[in-house]
């Protein structure tokens, strides 16, 4: 069960019969998440809170005074955000492929994770061979910007990590691997035996001839 937590206490001006009066909850708590303290005035949440569900509640509040005569109030409880909630990437291990002689500055891959707790997530690689690729911080754009290059003898693949961390407070972090492998670019492209080439028919051939 959840330990009451004070959130805040309602008092009277007049002096004269605080002693008398008593306080209760009239509105605004249909879970019935908060309690008063009948004498004291002061409110308790009594059950757990979440801004994700609802970020604020408006309690009318009642004061009795020999069960007659009474006053109203409206005490607002705003629920705080705390950063419960990490980035979360739709896929932990994504393996993609890449040509050997793609562009620097072309963008390979998109980076993106969603987080309940908060609307911004910044991106940054982990690991990042050679630093042949580069982040944009703000839309998890991954880039080339070195050449890639290809070897008969290796296994040429390149692996980098990319950690999405939220603006929370404590911030809270996650995780993604991507795995490439280097294609080899075709190097045999086809060359014409010569440059340029001439040939002359009879203008009295007739079409489709053969």
């Amino acid at each position: 069960s959840t330990e009451p937590v004070e959130v805040g206490r309602v008092g009277l001006e007049n002096s004269s019969g605080r002693n008398a009066a008593s306080f209760r909850i009239l509105d605004g708590d249909s879970q019935r998440i908060f309690e008063i303290d009948e004498r004291t005035g002061a409110i308790y949440a009594v059950k757990s809170l979440d801004r994700e569900v609802k970020s604020m509640y408006k309690l009318t509040v009642a004061s009795f005074w020999k069960q007659e005569a009474y006053g109203l109030c409206t005490v607002s409880v705003v629920v705080e955000n705390v950063n419960d909630c990490h980035p979360n990437f739709t896929k932990r291990r994504v393996a993609l492929k890449l040509p050997s002689n793609a562009a620097v500055g072309s963008e390979v891959y998109l980076a993106k994770a969603t987080d309940l707790d908060s609307a911004q997530v910044a991106y940054s690689l982990l690991q990042n061979p050679h630093d042949t690729f580069a982040i944009n911080t703000s839309n998890g754009i991954v880039s080339l910007v070195k050449p890639l290059s290809y070897t008969k003898s290796q296994a040429n693949k390149l692996v980098i990590r990319v950690q999405a961390q939220d603006n929370g407070l404590p911030p809270l972090t996650s995780e993604q691997t991507i795995f490439f492998t280097i294609l080899s670019a075709n190097e045999h492209t086809p060359v014409f035996d010569h440059t340029s080439y001439e040939t002359s028919i009879p203008e009295s051939t007739r079409v489709n001839l053969r």
